[in-house]
């Protein structure tokens, strides 16, 4: 029976945009229901974003690019990347094609592209737009009934879909204003697209998962069509299902274990999180890719549960866990939390937490990354040091896991966080940044009144700092060099985003250095400038091209964005050398690299080790929520087996208590 007539409507739509809580496998449920559209003979176009192409690895594929490739019949993929979608955009938008190869080769405007908040969400917001309104297929580029969007996770979701808004706001006219204008009519539209949540039974991501849903519907008008609540049973503690809107489905999906014929018993398993690539079998002579394992069990589950779906409740769904199976520790338990697993050099964190200015956290979403930044910072305060914990990852998760209000980390001012047994100086603080509190905050300290007069009247002023994602990342820069500045603390620690993000955090300062130093934008600034006067219209020749640029493109824009640069005259000095020292203390700081003990999330972590490892720095491994049958620990993969490291078995504790359980661990 196909997914179409379970949930009815649900594959009808031509936009289906998943995502949830980083981790909780969310590219997983993508696929799967982009596998069940195409079997109700629906052409279905997959699309993955940030480059990353895990879904292929689900069908037992290599990652396609940008390139629209298929996974089975009737079923496409797709892994987007800025600088394709940005000349796909331009080639696609510019009247003849040797202007638009002159653009893309011209470094001011890459320059600017690449300096312009929020633009590669838009981008991919075009790409969408662009496949849905094909009226004939190709053999190359297929004419698609729907797509299915693995989105990123929640923040930055919300973000994304309320791009279009933000846009229609501060773009008066051109092409992006007209995209943004198909795109929120898309968008708003139930019959046309659906939000798709993806959780898992406990309460931070039951938390995340109604925040998500709500910030679809109040920022972009998007309604939600299901919510999939992963990994059911894995874990020991009471598990918790979200509030859901009235009306919209629930499906439940077990813990999913797969062994590997290769596999050694106790050795690495493969769960509900994700796959291992290996081409091993297909389900049932649909999947004509050799998809994997997992994904084969995980596909057979989700379609048996989609035919029990459960209807929503008004209220949040708590049950005792069920746990007998993986033998957690509970709250009473005498074992220790943590271990060293065997074969691996020792992680000793007392040191770091005595001496070190900066620990930085980082790895793949939905291993308790901000729980542990969280926690380190508790050990720290515990050892008579005056700690921050700061979080550049837009959804509310340290608030949640520290027990704080919903305002109460994001109005710009560390929040002191109550913490029972800490010495005489001990003292732990926490702070989300807010962009525009942040931005505020570094006006008042650095500029003129006139300066901040003339900032606030640029028309783009809202949009740019309060909105647009990828401001986030220059504004934490700006909060991590005042912080760590900061006489009355001892350590900053800081919790990034889920990888990829979290490592173009990492990269924000010297991106943010390189672009100030550039010509581009020091020709772009002066008022006599060939661009400057291009923009007004008064001049001729070759600034004709960014003339043409403007207007084709829909940059009237770019002379909103050269009067809001212009605005700063006087500012950038100080920009760049703050830039320049978060850089240097970025790499002067500790790095730790938090996994879980699945098969994905450790690859993942190895990529992010092997990035760290190339920007100089020595990363430690901390892995989380290991098994309590498995108290020998995960096998690493090669890039992780070298590193310092300390696990943490699976435990029952409260989510609440959690970080002071995990704050004594750490030196145990």
């Amino acid at each position: 029976m196909s997914a179409a007539r379970l949930l009815p409507g649900l594959a009808s739509r031509t936009l289906l945009v998943v995502s949830g809580k980083g981790g909780v496998g969310k590219t997983t449920v993508a696929a799967a229901l982009a596998a069940c559209a195409a079997r109700s003979k629906r052409t279905v176009l997959l699309v993955s974003t940030d480059g990353r192409g895990d879904a292929a690895a689900l069908f037992g594929r290599d990652d396609p690019g940008y390139a629209e490739v298929a996974l089975a019949d009737g079923l496409f993929t797709i892994t987007t990347d800025f600088e394709s979608l940005l000349a796909d955009f331009v080639r696609a938008t510019t009247p003849v094609r040797l202007l638009g190869d002159r653009l893309l080769a011209l470094p001011a405007f890459r320059f600017f592209t690449r300096a312009t908040p929020g633009l590669a969400d838009l981008l991919l917001v075009g790409k969408i737009r662009e496949v849905l309104k094909r009226t004939r297929g190709a053999a190359r580029e297929p004419r698609y009934d729907l797509v299915v969007l693995d989105a990123p996770a929640t923040g930055h979701a919300v973000s994304l879909l309320a791009l279009p808004r933000t846009i229609l706001a501060t773009v008066p006219a051109g092409p992006l204003r007209k995209l943004a204008r198909d795109a929120d009519a898309l968008f708003s539209d139930p019959a046309r697209t659906a939000l798709v949540a993806v959780a898992e039974p406990a309460e931070l991501a039951a938390k995340e998962t109604e925040e998500l849903v709500a910030g679809a519907r109040d920022a972009a008008g998007v309604a939600t069509a299901l919510v999939v609540v992963n990994r059911v049973g894995r874990g020991g503690r009471e598990e918790i299902l979200p509030k859901r809107e009235t009306g919209v489905p629930l499906v439940e999906i077990p813990e999913i274990d797969v062994e590997e014929e290769d596999q050694e018993e106790g050795e690495e398993r493969i769960s509900s999180s994700g796959p291992v690539r290996t081409p091993a079998g297909e389900h049932g002579g649909h999947v004509t890719a050799a998809a994997s394992p997992f994904f084969s069990a995980f596909l057979t589950t989700f379609e048996e549960n989609l035919q029990s779906s459960a209807p929503s409740r008004g209220a949040r769904t708590k049950r005792a866990g069920r746990a007998a199976a993986r033998d957690p520790l509970s709250k009473s338990s005498s074992l220790s939390l943590s271990f060293f697993p065997p074969n691996q050099p020792h992680l000793e964190l007392a040191p770091w937490l005595d001496g070190e200015k900066l620990i930085v956290l980082t790895g793949p979403g939905g291993v308790g990354k901000t729980t542990l930044s969280a926690a380190v910072g508790l050990a720290a305060a515990r050892r008579g040091r005056r700690a921050l914990v700061l979080t550049v990852d837009p959804a509310r998760r340290l608030a949640q896991t520290l027990g704080l209000g919903a305002a109460g980390t994001r109005n710009g001012e560390p929040v002191a966080v109550s913490a029972a047994g800490l010495p005489s100086g001990g003292k732990l603080l926490a702070l989300q940044i807010d962009p525009k509190a942040t931005f505020e905050h570094l006006l008042a300290r650095v500029a003129s009144p006139d300066a901040i007069e003339r900032i606030h009247g640029n028309r783009l002023y809202t949009g740019l700092v309060d909105s647009l994602p990828g401001v986030l990342e220059y504004m934490g820069v700006e909060a991590l060099h005042e912080h760590t500045a900061d006489p009355d603390l001892d350590l900053v620690v800081l919790d990034t985003p889920p990888a990829a993000r979290g490592l173009d955090f990492l990269a924000a300062p010297g991106r943010l250095v390189e672009l100030l130093e550039n010509d581009a934008l020091r020709f772009f600034l002066r008022s006599d400038s060939l661009l400057g006067r291009a923009l007004s219209g008064a001049s001729r020749g070759g600034a004709a091209l960014l003339r043409g640029a403007d207007g084709a493109l829909g940059f009237g824009f770019l002379a909103d964005l050269a009067d809001f640069f212009r605005a700063f005259d006087g500012l950038y000095d100080g920009f760049r050398a703050r830039s320049a020292e978060a850089a240097r203390l970025l790499s002067r700081g500790r790095f730790l690299v938090a996994s879980s003990s699945d098969a994905s999330a450790l690859r993942t972590a190895a990529d992010v080790a092997a990035r760290l490892a190339e920007r100089g720095a020595r990363p430690a491994l901390l892995v989380n929520r290991v098994a309590g049958t498995r108290r020998r620990g995960p096998r690493l993969p090669p890039g992780l087996a070298a590193l310092p490291a300390r696990a943490f078995l699976e435990s029952a504790v409260p989510a609440d208590e959690l970080p002071s359980a995990l704050a004594d661990a750490l030196v145990s």
